[in-house]
């Protein structure tokens, strides 16, 4: 990375987002200010990063991370929705749920039993 550069090794960017995320406490704006250097995250950082947000209190960051990655065009996985639908029910962001229960359908997630577990939540 010293002599590439910052973003010539996906890997250890990985790990540098995900143990500043989620292993050290405390370390989430670190993350933040790193991952804004990323040019090109992938779906592990953008979930490392909505979890990390999600467990610091930063619900909110977490959730704005989720529509980043939506404009970024960064696939989700089965992971990332049942990240952001946890958050959505923190924040009792019920508009945004269904929001995000319209993507789980549309990326073919609605079989993940921890999005089924947080779409009973939105149904009414």
């Amino acid at each position: 990375m010293v002599v590439n550069g910052f973003n010539s090794s996906p890997t250890a960017l990985r790990e540098l987002i995900f143990c500043s995320a989620m292993v050290v406490p405390g370390t989430i704006s670190y993350a933040h200010q790193v991952f804004a250097e990323i040019t090109e995250p992938d779906t592990f950082m953008y979930n490392a990063m909505i979890r990390g947000s999600a467990q610091s209190q930063s619900n909110l960051n977490a959730i704005s991370l989720h529509t980043q990655m939506d404009k970024g065009r960064v696939k989700p996985d089965n992971f990332t929705f049942s990240f952001v639908l946890k958050e959505c029910t923190k924040v009792l962001d019920r508009n945004m749920g269904f929001c995000v229960h319209g993507k789980v359908v549309k990326h073919g997630f609605e079989v993940n039993k921890f999005a089924r577990k947080f779409i009973k939540y939105f149904k009414i």
